[in-house]
């Protein structure tokens, strides 16, 4: 069974500052380790996050963090971001 992606508006905002390579990869990414087994966890690439309730789960693509939730047959991506970047609490 294959998943629907679908991106939030905060999720597409946080895409499009993004420049072609890293989007290019971060679309490449996500169609290859979420369209069908977006809970399988790994030790590199997904993770359940413990800490948090919402979003539950992220997808690590180089030094970006992709972070999304699973409904029942869709993906929903919440948040792209820089391992770096600071969080506004």
């Amino acid at each position: 069974m294959a998943y629907r992606i679908i991106f939030t508006q905060n999720a597409i905002d946080d895409f499009d500052v993004l420049d072609a390579r890293w989007q290019a990869t971060i679309r490449d990414t996500v169609r290859t380790h979420l369209t069908y087994e977006p809970t399988k966890e790994s030790k590199s690439r997904i993770k359940r996050l413990r800490e948090l309730k919402h979003p539950p789960l992220r997808l690590q693509v180089e030094t970006m963090r992709v972070f999304y939730d699973v409904v029942e047959k869709d993906v929903v991506i919440i948040a792209i971001m820089s391992k770096e970047k600071p969080s506004n609490g």
